[in-house]
């Protein structure tokens, strides 16, 4: 799993998102600076880097 949170959101702060992370086994914590809590929209670049990072890790490609 990967949990994504914006630096700035006060709806759901990073300690937040930490606890979440911490109780899934294996979660991905990031943490996005100079977003809040549409950090998707916000830091949209940021967002979708983390998100095929994560993604390449968690299914890397088979050999061919």
């Amino acid at each position: 799993a990967l949990v994504i949170a914006g630096a700035l959101d006060l709806g759901t702060p990073p300690e937040m998102a930490r606890t979440i992370a911490q109780c899934i086994r294996g979660a991905r914590m990031v943490v996005l600076p100079e977003a809040s809590h549409l950090s998707v929209l916000e830091q949209p670049l940021a967002f979708r880097a983390a998100l095929d990072d994560w993604l390449q890790q968690a299914f890397p490609p088979r050999p061919a």
